[in-house]
């Protein structure tokens, strides 16, 4: 019985895999698909975010002066604020989940910390003030201008100047949902996560 036990287990041998011929090369192979203008502009984003920041900066430059300032100057002279992020959060978040008040036109003022695309048509920013969060949900359908310019050219730390309608989304998050955003002051460093 002890000798039994000592003794080493039989290892399996592994099976062996017989070898496939080699696949007989394609004739014609198909072209590589286009990417679509959103998903560039997401790529274009994402590449921004991990890049050098000395690249960055020399990018955003280009990009931002470059055919920035013919179609809508940076840096206006005035921005008219109708009230603060918090006395917005103050007026309106009675709202209930759904609820939009386009009747009621407010502006407000502030810098996008976060960026997010939910299709092409639907944009998610988060625009702080004074230490305060709101959301904005910028959708192709409201907006009055060009969007997909718009949106290419909006980064994480810009500025900026928001002109729309109060409203909470289905999920309850207090938001606006703006007809104009502009850029009030573009953001030329890569800002720290």
């Amino acid at each position: 019985m002890l000798q039994r036990s000592l003794r080493r287990p039989r290892l399996r041998q592994p099976r062996r895999l017989k070898r496939m011929p080699p696949r007989p090369p394609r004739a014609a192979q198909a072209p590589p698909k286009e990417k679509k203008p959103e998903k560039e502009a997401a790529a274009a984003e994402e590449d921004d975010e991990e890049q050098d920041p000395r690249a960055y900066f020399e990018n955003r430059c280009k990009t931002i002066f470059a055919d920035g300032l013919e179609r809508s100057p940076f840096y206006p002279h005035k921005f008219n604020v109708t009230m603060s992020v918090r006395s917005y959060i103050e007026k309106f978040n009675e709202m209930q989940p759904g609820e939009h008040r386009e009747s009621e036109i407010v502006s407000l003022g502030g810098r996008i910390m976060s960026k997010r695309a939910s299709g092409a048509k639907l944009y998610f920013f988060d625009l702080w003030d004074d230490g305060t969060r709101l959301q904005i949900m910028a959708d192709a359908r409201a907006f009055h201008g060009d969007f997909d310019t718009c949106m290419a050219q909006l980064r994480r730390g810009d500025i900026v100047g928001v002109t729309g309608y109060p409203g909470k989304s289905r999920r309850g998050e207090l938001s606006i949902f703006p007809s104009e955003i502009r850029i009030l002051s573009p953001c030329l460093r890569m800002m720290p996560r």
